[in-house]
């Protein structure tokens, strides 16, 4: 199987859909070393997103059990079932991988890696899908756009700082392995891209003890910028059933300052403010 060159994409006539943010990766270095990254076992299930003309697709399934690519556009679709070399183990799905379940497509106690080049339109949910199917994950090696990592890295006060960069610090454990090229794909991009790996934090996960409590916490803090957090927090205290003036004394004792906008808060303020509130109201949550 020959790598996608853009000699080859033209000679295929396809034409990449810009509604679908896709750019094919034509440059083999950068699929080696994404490749590498993963470091894959033999006995590994890989779930790819998107494999478009398979850059990574028949040489990730040279070195793993399984590869499930899942494409949602019906012409790559059709590409790949012609091409796939019929000795890998390559299963196709067409499918939204927003929609699909991981644990549908690996064994039970087994845990899947995500590979792919993700489109920017799809970023942010699929992240948050990551968070929801974690227990099910080993490690994801995703291709993204360079403004996505601000968002990940951002600290209280800048501008990209929110819900994505909360969660990021505490759930995930992320390395930003290297910066791709606009030129490494056809057509380019206007921006750089950057591969990064993720695993789960190890030390607590999404579906744990009073980590919802933590989210809806941390979604009313943003709920409106620039607003003190104590005003964000008005329909969450309701829909908690929280004392409002039990919740202001012992945040003044415990030196949070509810006074301050929700987007200075870093995380590990929040994880304060919500244990403070669990130990008042344990049975609610």
């Amino acid at each position: 199987m020959d790598f996608p060159s853009l000699k080859i994409i033209k000679n295929l006539n396809i034409k990449p859909q810009k509604s679908r943010g896709q750019n094919f990766l034509i440059d083999a270095n950068v699929s080696r070393k994404i490749i590498d990254a993963c470091r894959l076992y033999p006995n590994d299930t890989v779930i790819e997103i998107g494999p478009g003309l398979g850059s990574l697709t028949f040489f990730l399934a040279q070195k793993v059990k399984r590869v499930v690519a899942v494409e949602i556009d019906k012409n790559l679709f059709q590409y790949l079932n012609t091409v796939a070399p019929s000795d890998l183990p390559i299963v196709l799905v067409r499918d939204d991988i927003l929609k699909i379940h991981f644990a549908d497509f690996i064994n039970k106690k087994e845990k899947c890696i995500l590979v792919g080049n993700i489109p920017y339109s799809i970023t942010t949910p699929l992240l948050m899908k990551y968070f929801e199917e974690s227990p099910v994950i080993k490690q994801a090696v995703l291709m993204i756009q360079k403004d996505v990592c601000k968002r990940l890295y951002a600290k209280p006060g800048d501008d990209d700082y929110g819900l994505l960069a909360i969660y990021t610090a505490a759930y995930l454990k992320i390395s930003l392995l290297f910066d791709v090229s606009p030129t490494c794909f056809f057509p380019q991009p206007k921006i750089s891209s950057a591969v990064i790996s993720i695993e789960p934090a190890g030390n607590r996960n999404w579906l744990g003890p009073g980590e919802k409590l933590f989210r809806h916490l941390v979604t009313a803090a943003f709920s409106h910028r620039r607003k003190t957090l104590m005003n964000c927090l008005k329909n969450f205290i309701t829909e908690w059933n929280i004392d409002e003036e039990l919740l202001k004394r012992i945040t003044i004792k415990d030196d949070i300052d509810l006074s301050k906008r929700g987007e200075m808060f870093s995380r590990e303020e929040f994880d304060r403010l919500t244990a403070l509130i669990n130990h008042v109201h344990p049975s609610r949550h």
